[in-house]
């Protein structure tokens, strides 16, 4: 009679709770990895932003409508008439 081969279980559970080990820090420096890219990327945009702020030479004066306000200018009081 032929022996049969059974599945060794504490080999195939020690084998996936190391993989889920090894899945988990990859992660973590997958995701640690990007987020320091992410912040080198937006320093050195900072940087460059501040570097050509600084290059230009100041006006000697704005209007309020030229100015570089993310909003536009209020409109006037007052009624409009055709």
């Amino acid at each position: 009679m032929a022996q049969k081969e059974g599945i060794n279980t504490p080999l195939v559970i020690t084998i996936g709770i190391i993989s889920s080990i090894l899945l988990v820090v990859i992660a973590f420096t997958v995701e640690g990895w990007f987020q320091y890219q992410e912040h080198e990327e937006l320093a050195a945009k900072w940087q460059t932003m501040s570097d050509q702020t600084a290059a230009q030479p100041a006006p000697a004066s704005q209007s309020p409508q030229q100015s570089a306000a993310p909003f536009p200018a209020p409109l006037p009081s007052g009624t409009f008439t055709r």
